[in-house]
Order: structure tokens, then sequence, then C-alpha cells
């Protein structure tokens, strides 16, 4: 019988463990969103943008991989590249952008951004806009954007 309930014991310490190593492993609160805004647009516009910096103060790299925005009826993380010599276009990032731990990543004007396809007037001088950020580790970070006619 003690054979029995040393081996149950076992069992169910490492069942334990093995469903609290993920949750350990997360780190939230390691990522500092901030300095999170969109370019004012006219409502006839089909598309804008948001911009943000997310600082990583983990030990632990993280990856931006999707934001939601009731503002848009879709929103895609993007970047900027050279088409050719002198042309410039943007195309969606594929796997996400990296936030490497200790470091902080720049979404802004002519670099990655985050892009608002089918936005619904809302990009007005003033308006505070919220976003959900997914990222792998950090799972889902709350941000609100302030609509601005330049950057702040």
């Amino acid at each position: 019988m003690g054979v029995m309930v040393v081996r149950r014991g076992f069992w169910g310490l490492l069942l334990v463990v093995i469903v609290a190593l993920p949750a350990a492993c997360r780190e939230v609160g390691a990522l500092e969103v901030r300095e999170v805004w969109g370019r004012a647009v006219p409502a006839s516009a089909p598309n804008a943008a948001f911009y943000l910096t997310v600082e990583n103060r983990g030990a632990v790299d993280d990856r931006l991989i999707a934001v939601s925005a009731a503002a848009c009826a879709a929103a895609e993380l993007h970047e900027t590249y050279a088409r050719e010599p002198g042309v410039m276009g943007m195309r969606p990032v594929d796997g996400g952008i990296l936030v490497p731990a200790g470091a902080a990543v720049r979404l802004e004007p002519g670099g990655a951004h985050v892009m608002c396809l089918g936005q619904n007037g809302s990009f007005t001088v003033g308006a505070s806009l919220p976003l959900t950020l997914t990222f792998v580790e950090a799972g889902e970070v709350p941000a609100q954007a302030a609509v601005r006619r330049d950057a702040p």
C-alpha cells in the first residue's frame, strides 16, 4: 500500500509541474507599451495606421503577432520596404515583430507599423482608440491610441 501512495503522489506532483510550467515561463508584466498613436485621416480614407513603442524588460524574447482595434475592419502588422531604388512599398510582416529581451522596438512612420484596414471614421484629432496587442509570451495587452496630426 505504501508503494501505491508514493506512486500516486509522484504522478500527481508531475502532473502539477507539467500544467504549471507554461504559466511560470510566461513573463506577465515584462512588456511596457507606450507612445501609442494614430495619425488623423479623413473619414473617407479607407485605411489608417497606428504606431507605438514596446519595451521588453523581461529576460525572455517576445513577439508581437497580432493587433485588433474596434476602429478597423482588420488590423495587420506591416513594414515599409524599398521595392526598387526610390520606390517604397508596404507589406504584411510574416511571423510577427520580435521584441528582444532587454530591448525596445519602435513601430513608426516609414518602418514597421499597425495597418488599420477599413477604418470607420474614428481617426479624428483628439480621439482615443482602444487596441489589443497579442504577444506570444505576454498574451493580450490592451492599449489606448491617441489620434494626432503628427508624431508625439
